[in-house]
């Protein structure tokens, strides 16, 4: 089961790492920022890349304050809130996977990193 972990009451003051200092601070965890619409078909059937887009990679930050701005921009009218997923990779250091130090852009999902939790962005918070 993957774990929910709560959004910050305030953002600022954890330097908008949404996530507990165990997993921010893990050289193993990265973060992606979606809309909360994506957030079921995520869990269930993995990282996809969008079929709108040209994309050759998907992205993951080394800390969830990146995260936060595109959780924050992919919501809309039909889906309100934001979502920033952990996953764990055993092994970034392939061939397939371009890491630069604090992005990590994964170009065949393969294999596909561990889920490891999610935060709701709610769509209250407004991002600065």
């Amino acid at each position: 089961m993957t774990k929910e972990y709560p959004f910050p009451e305030n953002p600022e003051a954890c330097g908008y790492r949404v996530f507990e200092a165990a997993l921010e601070d893990d050289p193993n965890v990265f973060f992606h920022g979606t809309s909360a619409a994506n957030l079921q078909s995520i869990l269930t059937g993995g990282f996809a890349f969008p079929v709108y887009t040209k994309a050759q990679s998907v992205s993951f930050a080394s800390t969830s304050s990146v995260p936060l701005r595109y959780a924050s921009e992919a919501r809309d009218v039909a889906c309100p809130e934001g979502c920033i997923i952990a996953v764990r990779y055993l092994d970034f250091d392939r061939r397939e996977i371009e890491y630069n130090g604090s992005v990590l852009h994964d170009r065949t999902l393969k294999p596909q990193p561990a889920i490891i939790g999610y935060c709701i962005v709610p769509s209250s918070y407004l991002f600065r």
